[in-house]
């Protein structure tokens, strides 16, 4: 009877380890800075997916203004894994086929872009969107 519960309580939280790590869906903001301009950084994620279901969105507001939909790509090194669709314009240019690793951090979410060539890099400190009013 013993062993049995072991093996239950186990498996549960073998099982529940990826949960905790993906992050929690709503919408994250959070800025960067470029030459010295901050640019405001929206991420809107969606509830726990499969590894190639949309994950959501992240927009880069002026002087940047372009983004990516995003694919839940699943976790690792205890962070979600989001890989950038499509091509982007501008400013995002260097992150087209890139991909955004996010980690929780509390309430707050430590977001990196990593573009596809790995020169293009940034952390980002993302607060809940409600958070910040």
């Amino acid at each position: 009877m013993t062993s049995t519960l072991l093996t239950f309580f186990a498996a549960t939280l073998l099982a529940a380890a990826p949960v905790l790590a993906q992050p929690a869906g709503g919408e994250y903001r959070g800025s960067l800075e470029d030459r010295g301009r901050p640019v405001v950084v929206i991420l809107s994620l969606e509830a726990a997916k499969a590894p190639g279901d949309a994950g959501g969105r992240i927009r880069f507001q002026e002087p940047w203004v372009c983004g990516f939909e995003l694919e839940y790509s699943g976790i690792r090194d205890k962070a979600a894994i989001y890989s950038f669709r499509g091509s982007g314009a501008g400013a995002c240019r260097p992150y087209t086929q890139g991909y955004a690793r996010v980690q929780n951090d509390g309430a707050d979410l430590q977001l990196e872009l990593v573009g596809a060539d790995r020169g293009a890099s940034q952390k980002i400190r993302l607060q809940p969107a409600q958070k910040r009013d």
